[in-house]
């Protein structure tokens, strides 16, 4: 199959891009608090110009055809405040913690009853169906910069159904911008998610980690750990 990759896809809405980052309000109310020799408005809008320069290198996967898309342009955001922090002389394992706190301020802004229905959302027959038709069309299409994912069948009992990622956007792009160290951190964002909507998310690797493949696996009644923190830094 002949897939189309657009480079002109986020340069021509980058004004809007910009637009976004600028409602990233868990951005400065995060960094207030870990950052205290200069001004959050600072560096937010040093990652501000970090991001317009970061616009034109995110990878053409699909756009709006692909659900992942979005996520590619939040975690470039991400990875804007990163190299920011990072020359700043911020270590690691803070920025991580930081970006994740940014990540639970954002997902505990919904109210509760939405996310328990995403949650049994996820469960129903429609939800696994959705996961399975866009593990098939990532497979299909293809993209160099994007997702490869394969459906799993549960058994009922240790887990009811997955997805094995083969591939990851993230790691490919967070890779060729010198950030591996950062990547495995954004992986704990599954866990925040998930466990506020209470599905019983589960995984043993990632790709980040240097695994052959992300195990994502949901069990429902499940308990899903917390996302920090991550497991090498306990």
């Amino acid at each position: 199959m002949t897939i189309e990759i657009r480079d002109d896809y986020y340069t021509s809405q980058k004004e809007k891009l910009l637009r976004d980052f600028g409602r990233a309000k868990r951005f400065s109310k995060v960094l207030a608090l870990h950052v205290d020799d200069q001004p959050s408005s600072a560096i937010i809008q040093e990652t501000r110009q970090e991001f317009e320069r970061l616009i034109p290198k995110i990878p053409y996967i699909g756009g709006k055809a692909n659900n992942l898309t979005q996520d590619l342009i939040d975690c470039t955001m991400l990875l804007a405040l990163y190299k920011v922090l990072k020359s700043e002389g911020f270590p690691s394992e803070e920025i991580g913690k930081m970006v994740i706190e940014m990540e639970q301020r954002r997902v505990h802004s919904y109210p509760r009853f939405v996310l328990k229905l995403f949650g049994k959302g996820i469960h129903s027959p429609l939800g696994k169906n959705r996961l399975k038709k866009a593990a098939d069309k990532q497979r299909e299409d293809r993209y160099p910069g994007g997702w490869v994912s394969v459906y799993v069948e549960g058994d009922g009992e240790e887990f009811d159904f997955g997805i094995d990622y083969l591939e990851c956007g993230l790691c490919k792009f967070f890779h060729q911008q010198g950030a591996d160290e950062f990547t495995p951190y954004l992986c704990q964002f599954d866990y925040v998610q998930q466990r506020a909507m209470r599905t019983g998310f589960f995984r043993s690797m990632t790709l980040a980690e240097g695994a052959e493949r992300c195990d994502f696996r949901w069990k429902r009644g499940g308990e899903t750990r917390a996302g920090w923190p991550p497991t090498w830094v306990e």
